[in-house]
């Protein structure tokens, strides 16, 4: 199925395929535990798979904010569908990777590194 990678050690972000199994995302991810997280792109219902200790390192990348700039999710961070009946991962769409897509910014953070991020809706 499709999902969009935000990749933290590339800095990159990319439409993939995957099986959505765990030890997948771990390593997407690079964890070894996961959340989910969902988050609205356009009122468009998404679930974020990151790092579960994401927030808590010292290091923290942010790769989710808000759209007044507040941090919403760190890490590297894989994006999927919801399903509508029982809010399971599932494959994105044409909608959803438009949504994703435009919602994706190359940005100068404040140590002047620039970071890929994507910006959600009000949380």
């Amino acid at each position: 199925m499709k999902a969009y990678w935000i990749d933290r050690e590339t800095n990159m972000a990319k439409i993939v395929e995957t099986n959505g199994k765990l030890d997948q995302l771990y390593r997407m991810c690079h964890c070894d535990c996961i959340d989910i997280a969902v988050r609205y792109i356009d009122g468009i219902p998404l679930n974020f798979v990151v790092d579960d200790e994401g927030l808590l390192k010292e290091d923290a990348m942010f790769s989710v904010f808000d759209v007044h700039g507040e941090p919403q999710l760190a890490g590297s961070v894989v994006v999927f569908a919801c399903d509508a009946e029982d809010d399971d991962l599932s494959g994105l769409g044409g909608m959803e990777i438009e949504a994703l897509v435009n919602h994706t910014v190359m940005t100068l953070m404040t140590d002047f590194t620039s970071r890929t991020i994507l910006v959600v809706d009000e949380f």
